[in-house]
């Protein structure tokens, strides 16, 4: 099982193979009833809205939100990884982060 999967991913595009980090700043923090989580603010200098920071659990959406609501307070931004996109410009409303991290 591990030869195959090697093989495979050395033969997949790596278009196939999207991700990319890109920086959150001037944003604000929505959160619904629903349980959606959302971002809107500025991606790469970009005013977009609705990123989503929902887990796929709970826990996940509480550090999640955490981790959105210290930095919005403290003036910084955010580092977002997408898995999805190979570029921030492709990003599309209620697009959901992969990962979260606090800019330095």
């Amino acid at each position: 099982m591990y030869k195959f999967l090697s093989i495979l991913i050395a033969i997949l595009p790596l278009s196939t193979m999207a991700a990319v980090n890109c920086t959150i700043t001037d944003f604000e923090v929505e959160v619904y009833d629903h349980g959606g989580t959302y971002i809107h603010g500025k991606l790469n200098g970009v005013n977009v809205a609705w990123i989503g920071i929902s887990g796929n659990t709970t826990d996940a959406t509480n550090r999640r939100l955490s981790l959105a609501l210290s930095a919005q307070m403290a003036g910084k931004g955010l580092n977002a990884y997408f898995s999805q996109m190979n570029n921030c410009s492709e990003y599309q409303n209620y697009t959901k982060v992969t990962g979260l991290r606090l800019k330095k």
